[in-house]
């Protein structure tokens, strides 16, 4: 099965060697809202690449990036958890 992800933050952390995964995305650009099936599809991605011990995935932080906003149940799982980034990329009026 194929995977995809749009976004992928390489960097590296303190006390580790070489670079690492530091933020797994999507991207969505339609109207329909990211929901909470976005954020589960996001952390399989970073359970199949933490397999990968080299590329540090296991602590990742996983972001959405949006047009058409965020559904509830996202922002509710989202509010509680220090290891998912949701961006709104609808520009302020």
């Amino acid at each position: 099965m194929k995977h995809e992800v749009d976004v992928l933050a390489l960097g590296t952390r303190a006390g580790s060697a070489g670079r690492q995964a530091l933020l797994l995305g999507a991207a969505k650009a339609g109207v329909q809202p990211r929901d909470l099936r976005d954020l589960r599809r996001l952390e399989h991605i970073r359970v199949l690449l933490s397999a990968h011990e080299r590329l540090g995935a296991a602590s990742a932080k996983l972001g959405l990036f949006a047009r058409g906003g965020f559904a509830g149940d996202l922002l509710a799982e989202a509010s509680g958890r220090d290891d998912v980034v949701l961006v709104d990329l609808n520009p302020a009026v």
